[in-house]
């Protein structure tokens, strides 16, 4: 038998998940990373809050994505082959593109996160992905 407070807990899980759900319904991100790994944990994550996914390799995939569609959001990796991020960030910028992009990158030393601020990223996670703090 469950006690008091375990029904509550429970409650609140299944609130909180209705919430997660409810805010990101219908939202249509676009990843962008060179790990396929990366790419993928995104994914289920987003997709299991039933956002829409899309994914580019690199930032000059994630350009032509970007300028072509209509997303709510960018996660997109720094540090990438063939274009990197902030070349991506900055053109995207350039083109007008004023929907929040958002840094995912393993490089956490001092001074970073401003200069991905710098050329247009609108927030900052580093990898690996804390689950929790992401989704909130």
């Amino acid at each position: 038998m469950m006690s008091p407070a375990d029904i509550a807990n429970d409650q609140l899980a299944i609130s909180e998940a209705e919430n997660l759900a409810w805010r990101f319904d219908n939202a249509h991100v676009l990843v962008v990373d060179d790990g396929a790994e990366n790419r993928e944990l995104v994914r289920f994550l987003l997709e299991d809050a039933g956002v829409t996914v899309d994914e580019a390799s690199d930032g000059r995939e994630g350009l032509d994505l970007a300028t072509r569609n209509t997303y709510d959001v960018v996660l997109m990796d720094v540090q990438m082959p063939v274009m990197d991020g902030f070349e991506s960030t900055q053109r995207m910028r350039a083109a007008g593109l004023t929907l929040p992009i958002v840094a995912l990158t393993a490089n956490a030393m001092k001074g970073f996160e401003q200069s991905c601020f710098d050329v247009g990223y609108s927030d900052f996670f580093s990898k690996p992905i804390d689950v929790d703090k992401f989704m909130a």
